[in-house]
């Protein structure tokens, strides 16, 4: 499947964000912290994304990108800082942000008795979709995401990648101003993974915000304009991709070189891990 930004036009039905003034960022964060127990998720988070700008996520298991996104989706609260969506606080207007995002989480859940048409009209209901709407937004997400023939199946004959193409679909499914896309290249096939590449950089060409994280770095900084890299709950780089890159063989080895523990060398004759202060006392 060859997807161009026209094909994603007509066949999805997303409309290019233009018209009104729209917000200098379509998703802004200040500080945010997040913490669970003594465990510290989010260490201070601050970045912005613009309308048209794909943002690449990237960090290791338990980094906090799973928790960063669930906060700018309303579905976690803070505990310090704060975050807007196309202007919607996500700590006070929490509804609104819903409507204005897509959020495509790295493990869901999908009903099995339910049909993939099925599916996605369950959730066009739940946005309030006119049926009309709702109707051409399944026919045209199914057949975008090259599932139509899996149409009226049952949802627990499909594979894993099948799985996740109706996934994003139901992300898209009431035409959202902003895209969290938390690895949705997981269970895709390098054909799909490609497809998809192409529909999120033509989504972020009709001035769609999206972030997406992933492991898959190569195809990460492919696709993002820009980039950030969590690390210990703190976002260690930030900024343009191109200018990001620059003089680096590419987004693993900065990476690498950000977020690999630093080795502690001991004086030659000394045994490593001791040491003595200005008093003379070993120390820890």
């Amino acid at each position: 499947m060859s997807v161009s930004l026209g094909t994603v036009a007509a066949q999805v039905g997303v409309t290019e964000v233009g018209g009104e003034a729209a917000p200098e960022a379509a998703l802004r964060a200040e500080g945010l912290v997040k913490r669970f127990g003594a465990a510290v998720a989010l260490a201070g988070v601050s970045f912005e994304v613009a309308p048209g700008e794909v943002f690449g996520l990237a960090g290791a298991n338990g980094a906090g990108k799973t928790t960063l996104l669930k906060v700018l989706a309303g579905l976690c609260r803070p505990d310090q800082g704060w975050a807007e969506v196309a202007g919607a606080d996500v700590t006070t207007e929490p509804g609104r942000v819903r409507q204005l995002v897509g959020y495509m989480p790295d493990r869901f859940g999908v009903y099995d008795s339910m049909t993939a048409a099925e599916y996605l009209s369950f959730y066009a209901s739940c946005y309030r979709l006119p049926r009309p709407r709702a109707q051409r937004a399944v026919t045209d997400l199914l057949a975008l995401m090259g599932i139509s023939a899996k149409r009226d199946e049952p949802l627990n004959a499909l594979s894993q990648g099948m799985k996740q193409r109706l996934c994003l679909a139901r992300a898209l499914v009431h035409d959202p101003e902003v895209l969290l896309l938390d690895e949705p290249a997981a269970g895709l096939d390098p054909r799909a993974r490609a497809e998809l590449r192409e529909l999120i950089a033509a989504l972020g060409e009709m001035g769609k915000a999206v972030v997406i994280s992933s492991q898959i770095l190569a195809e990460l900084a492919e696709v993002s304009t820009s980039i950030g890299i969590l690390h210990e709950g703190a976002m260690v780089a930030y900024g343009n991709a191109e200018q990001l890159l620059a003089g680096s063989e590419g987004l693993e080895e900065l990476f690498l070189s950000l977020t690999e523990p630093e080795e502690q060398e001991a004086p030659i004759g000394e045994p490593a891990g001791t040491g003595e202060d200005e008093e003379g006392a070993a120390t820890k």
